[in-house]
C-alpha cells in the first residue's frame, strides 16, 4: 500500500512494530493463519484478492475441470496442484502447464465448427 496515502499515526505505529521486529511476529502469524486454512479455502481467498489468480483459476478449471470454478467442489489433489503451478510463475505458469496438458484442440477450439466435434454424422444425427 501507499505509505503517503497512510495518516501520520499509522506509519508512525508501522515503523515501530517494525523496528522492535514485531512486523516479523505479524507475518508469522498471517502464514500460520493461511496454512490452517483448508487448499479449498486458500484457493477461494487467493481469487478474492488477486485478479490474476482468478483468471488462472477460471483458465484451468474451464480447461480441466470442466468449468468448475467452485474450488470447494474439488479434492485436495486438485488444489494443491494448481496452487503449486501459481506460486511457481503465476498467470504465466498456469497458461504454460494448460497449453502443454489441454490444448484447445481437445474441443475444437474456437470457432471449431462442426469438424470440432464431427458434426452430427458423428453421433448418428443427420448431417
Amino acid at each position: 500500500r501507499d505509505p503517503a496515502r497512510q495518516d501520520h499515526m499509522t506509519l508512525t505505529n508501522f515503523l515501530t512494530l517494525f523496528a522492535t521486529g514485531e512486523i516479523s511476529k505479524i507475518s508469522e502469524a498471517a502464514a500460520a493463519y493461511r496454512n490452517s486454512l483448508s487448499v479449498q479455502e486458500r484457493v477461494k481467498t487467493m481469487q478474492k484478492s488477486d485478479s490474476a489468480m482468478k483468471q488462472a483459476w477460471n483458465e484451468y478449471s474451464d480447461a480441466l475441470l470442466r468449468g468448475m470454478k467452485d474450488p470447494f467442489k474439488q479434492d485436495d489433489a486438485t488444489c494443491e496442484h494448481f496452487l503449486s503451478l501459481y506460486n511457481n510463475g503465476g498467470l504465466a505458469a498456469v497458461q504454460q502447464h494448460l497449453k502443454e496438458v489441454a490444448p484447445q484442440s481437445q474441443w475444437g477450439g474456437k470457432g471449431g465448427g462442426a469438424g470440432a466435434w464431427g458434426g452430427a454424422a458423428a453421433w448418428g444425427g443427420d448431417a
